[in-house]
């Protein structure tokens, strides 16, 4: 999808025909299809930082417009939002991923008000909900006070976000992680921007008869292998995802810690932005908005060019039948 502003044609977390510029919302891989080396890209500087250091691509960063505002998401890291002023069109917001919760690593959602709002369609069902993240982590910490004293813990995680949520989390309860090495690369970005956090890697931590270990997700099994064949008890696995309210994993534990919005948060972030006219995408985009409907809103998927279709200063809004909410 392509938005137009200031003589730029913007590409929305990855490539489009006819794009001079490409926004890239944050770091997470499904957001950056076709970024390679020296790719133009409005994004911040965190989540540069990020790609390097996690997909090893530098890109180029491109100067800023005044009409267009980076606007903090509250995901991960630098994770940012789009806001572009264009004369046809008005104002129009592209969220990428967001999380309406304050975030200690993340930093705090911000609002605007736009015409028109292209949000993200992760989790587009009312009956998805999740518990605060500051009780899902308590359990998480209790889980290793109470089970950590005679087993090791494998915990697995997203590399990028939720694996430093973990790690601060059990720096507040006296335990020193240890991490895989794309786990600590990325947390040695996240130190550089400000945010303390003590852990070992993998291959460096001296020994120790039990220990909290944390990678991502697919390596889990593969870790608690190795510790059972060398210390012979079994670790206790878990794994820490929003998808945990959807699916079971087959892990010993799994917790529903997310750093997307439910459907109720992503009605208050629409709310809070009041726009005239919605579009969803993603590949529950249609559900998102049939959804939206159903609640009184003015919301269409955004699947083709007839429906959101780049001009030559904004997106085209023809297609609504009716603004706001109907």
């Amino acid at each position: 999808m392509v938005i137009c502003s200031s003589g730029y044609r913007i590409a929305l977390d990855g490539n489009a025909k006819g794009s001079n510029v490409n926004f890239v919302s944050h770091a997470h891989s499904d957001h950056i299809s076709g970024i390679k080396n020296g790719t133009a890209t409005f994004a911040s500087e965190e989540t540069r930082e990020l790609l390097l250091a996690r997909y090893g691509i530098m890109v180029k960063e491109e100067p800023i417009p005044k009409s267009i505002r980076l606007l903090n998401a509250g995901h991960i890291l630098g994770s940012k939002q789009l806001y572009a002023e264009t004369e046809e069109s008005g104002t129009i917001i592209y969220s990428g991923d967001y999380q309406v919760r304050d975030s200690p690593l993340s930093g705090k959602l911000e609002i605007r008000n736009a015409d028109a709002l292209i949000i993200d369609s992760t989790y587009p069902y009312p009956d998805i909900s999740f518990d605060p993240c500051e009780e899902v982590l308590s359990n998480i910490q209790h889980l290793v006070r109470t089970k950590g004293q005679n087993r090791d813990i494998v915990l697995g995680a997203g590399c990028i976000g939720k694996a430093q949520e973990l790690t601060k989390a059990l720096n507040e309860i006296g335990i020193q992680p240890i991490v895989d090495k794309r786990i600590g690369d990325i947390n040695g970005v996240y130190e550089r921007h400000g945010f303390r956090l003590d852990y070992c890697r993998m291959g460096d931590a001296p020994p120790r008869g039990c220990g909290v270990f944390l990678s991502e997700p697919k390596n889990v099994r593969h870790i608690a292998a190795e510790l059972s064949s060398s210390a012979g008890a079994i670790p206790i696995t878990a794994v820490v995802t929003g998808l945990a309210n959807l699916y079971d994993f087959g892990y010993d534990f799994q917790f529903a810690l997310s750093d997307h919005a439910d459907f109720n948060s992503a009605i208050e972030y629409i709310d809070r932005c009041s726009p005239k006219a919605i579009y969803t995408v993603g590949k529950e985009a249609a559900a998102f908005a049939h959804n939206l409907r159903t609640y009184g809103y003015n919301a269409s998927p955004a699947r083709n060019a007839n429906q959101v279709e780049c001009s030559s200063s904004g997106i085209s809004l023809a297609s609504a039948e009716n603004r706001g909410k109907i």
